[in-house]
């Protein structure tokens, strides 16, 4: 993740929203852009200049806000734990002592190590190496589902012209994609570019960290995706949401008027009745219509200025 962006995220968590939006001006693309489908929803989020703000669970990706968790520094902080040990001790008279776990933590394997242990105090562990792991996993991510119900995201992408971006989002170059000026968006949240990457983020123990630090991890961990996605230069705003009565309804975050209307190559196979929905907006507001061709070159897009 680039220095600026994490700037930004520091500046929108203390509530600076405006010098969040002075950084930014320096490293948008002054542009941004919103594939869809031609359809009632589009139509509607366009008069009444509405972006929907998506829940993570209607996503396309499973790993959105899956980040790695270092489950041998979580085992050996449960097992340095006093009141833990005591615990475990009661339930299964396994004692672990400060030597042990000594021995543990300056191992190669830890599990190998902590299994030795357990034989030599005549003790045989009923669980392997991955059956620890999921207990940390199962915990840590019902903490992880409790705070994707607090959080929406609205997705953009820095370019118009992909063919794969036609295809996935806008009903296989039927649809539309809709241009926004950067600096038209009203911003209450940063609004901020992904990181690609071939790694997980690696999430911070919470227990360990003030409150701060655990609300930039969690933005970070939004604005980090997989190198397998990076055909869609996406840019996300991430809005809280503070009220849990308000966790399952339908959200919306104002927008600003578009600057231009790009038509998928396909665009005249939508009925005449959507066409015409979409004539009668770009008329009344004078927006820029641009018709999409495919290159004679290179696989991309080529925007034609159009009138509808």
């Amino acid at each position: 993740m680039e220095k600026w962006v994490e700037e930004c995220l520091v500046y929108g968590i203390d509530g600076k929203i405006d010098i969040v939006k002075r950084i930014l001006n320096n490293h948008s693309t002054g542009k941004l852009y919103k594939y869809r489908p031609l359809n009632d929803f589009s139509l509607e989020n366009l008069e009444t200049e509405t972006f929907y703000m998506s829940k993570i669970s209607d996503l396309n990706d499973p790993f959105e806000f899956y980040p790695s968790l270092n489950y041998e520094e979580q085992f050996l902080k449960t097992i340095s734990d006093p009141h833990l040990r005591k615990q475990t001790f009661e339930k299964t008279g396994l004692n672990i002592t400060d030597e042990d776990i000594r021995k543990i933590k300056s191992s190669k394997d830890w599990y190998e190590t902590f299994e030795k242990i357990c034989k030599e105090k005549g003790f045989i562990s009923s669980k392997s190496k991955e059956q620890y792991y999921e207990e940390f996993i199962s915990g840590w991510f019902n903490d992880i589902n409790e705070a994707r119900k607090h959080l929406r995201i609205i997705s953009f992408s820095a370019k118009n012209n992909s063919p794969i971006m036609w295809s996935h989002y806008s009903d296989c170059h039927k649809g539309i994609c809709i241009e926004y000026d950067t600096k038209e968006i009203i911003l209450k949240n940063p609004l901020l570019p992904v990181t690609y990457s071939n790694m997980l983020y690696k999430m911070p123990d919470f227990e360990d960290v003030d409150a701060k630090t655990q609300d930039l991890a969690i933005f970070k961990s939004f604005l980090i995706k997989a190198k397998n996605w990076d055909y869609e230069d996406e840019w996300r705003i991430v809005i809280p949401i503070h009220d849990k009565n308000r966790h399952n309804e339908i959200l919306f975050y104002q927008a600003p008027k578009p600057t231009a209307i790009y038509l998928g190559h396909r665009f005249s196979e939508n009925t005449n009745f959507k066409r015409k929905q979409l004539e009668n907006y770009v008329n009344k507001y004078k927006t820029p219509v641009f018709s999409m061709r495919m290159d004679h070159d290179e696989y991309k897009m080529i925007p034609i200025e159009v009138n509808l």
